[in-house]
């Protein structure tokens, strides 16, 4: 029999997840607002100082006060890129693979175990594997075109953000595909169709917005990859003309002079190019889940 007791502990403790949970939403909420409100405070100085200028201008030396972002956005853009279209194609194939193509339980288990470790594996060992494996080969090529060997390179971090990203844009591609209905894919085969057949007609269609979904998302994960990435651009402030080039991007450039700004002017620079990082990831991320949301709503 449920006395009042109970009845009211039940209350109770539906009142108390329910602020549990506002609470943290509240948190949530505040703490966006606050990075966002500290960022923009410390980037207005430089706003106001600079204007344009930022932007447009190619030289970034604080020394002589020349604050120019236009190397850094390029690097950023390009870097992210490339990545994402090496990474893209090869992480459809492993969803591909782990979903359609291998029907072996336990061998589909373990290479999504695969995935998932390597997904949270940190950066700064993805590059200290680069140096030496990937900078000695980017090494070579350079001194095949009469460059300096310096290894680390554009190609050299292109080449490790793509290895990065590749298990997270198949994970999310993985769990697109797993929404395509089984009886579909089953009458699929039952018409004679092939695994070829099944992909082109059915899986590719059904699960595309999808797919582009988890390309914004890894693109914005490429966007603000830091560690691996300052490990082997080579961190030179420049417009390169080539990807054996030395190069720089956002995220490197504020972990490697963030510390050490003095100048409040180039505090405030920095604080502009962290601000922008910010909202372009944040935007990829808002922009990819929508997308997913909608994906999952029309099917």
């Amino acid at each position: 029999m449920i006395t009042k007791l109970t009845i009211r502990g039940i209350e109770f403790k539906e009142r108390f997840l329910k602020s549990t949970l506002f609470v943290g939403g509240v948190c949530l909420v505040t703490l966006m607002a606050a990075m966002i409100l500290t960022l923009g405070i410390g980037a207005w100085p430089a706003l106001i100082e600079i204007g344009p200028h930022f932007i447009t201008h190619s030289d970034w030396n604080p020394v002589f006060h020349e604050y120019g972002a236009l190397p850094l956005i390029y690097g950023t853009v390009v870097v992210a890129l490339l990545a994402l279209v090496i990474a893209l194609p090869l992480a459809l194939s492993v969803a591909l693979m782990t979903n359609i193509i291998i029907r072996h339980q336990k061998i589909k288990r373990s290479l999504n175990s695969i995935l998932d470790v390597l997904s949270g594996i940190p950066s700064v060992v993805f590059g200290l594997w680069a140096l030496v494996t990937i900078v000695p080969i980017v090494r070579l090529i350079q001194q095949a075109y009469d460059m300096p060997p310096y290894g680390v390179s554009i190609l050299s971090a292109v080449i490790t953000l793509a290895i990065m990203i590749i298990p997270y844009a198949a994970a999310l591609i993985r769990e697109v595909i797993k929404t395509i209905p089984k009886t579909l894919i089953d009458t699929t085969y039952a018409l004679g169709a092939t695994q070829m057949d099944l992909i082109k007609t059915v899986v590719l269609p059904y699960s595309k917005s999808g797919i582009i979904a988890g390309g914004i998302l890894a693109l914005g994960r490429a966007l603000g990859e830091t560690m691996a990435v300052s490990m082997l651009i080579g961190n030179v402030t420049q417009i390169p003309s080539g990807i054996l080039d030395q190069g720089n991007t956002i995220s490197s450039l504020l972990a490697n002079e963030f510390s050490e700004a003095v100048d409040p002017l180039t505090h405030s620079s920095l604080m502009v190019l962290a601000l922008a990082i910010f909202g372009v990831t944040t935007m990829m991320s808002i922009l990819g889940r929508r997308m997913i949301r909608w994906f999952q709503k029309k099917n």
